[in-house]
């Protein structure tokens, strides 16, 4: 007989549900120092598709600009999305 994840068997027909998830923090931005960093890769990596040459370009004039990216070229932004974890997967 099929139960839910707290070990209380279900009644028949019922479905068990996926145990609650831990409330979030919503500072922490995980592989990246903050909310802004994360929204400028998923900019540049998911939504632009960026080649990584035009994403270490657009980091180098950022610098010369006076400002800094939150990172410094394509292989920090790859870095921060490898190590971005999905629950205890990383």
């Amino acid at each position: 007989m099929p139960c839910q994840y707290d070990g209380r068997y279900l009644k028949p027909g019922r479905w068990p549900h996926p145990p609650p998830t831990p409330a979030s923090d919503p500072t922490d931005w995980g592989a990246f120092e903050s909310k802004h960093g994360f929204e400028i890769a998923e900019l540049l990596y998911s939504k632009a598709h960026m080649s990584k040459g035009n994403i270490d370009l657009l980091s180098q004039l950022w610098n010369e600009s006076g400002s800094r990216l939150p990172f410094l070229c394509h292989k920090e932004l790859f870095s921060a999305i490898d190590n971005i974890m999905a629950g205890d997967i990383p």
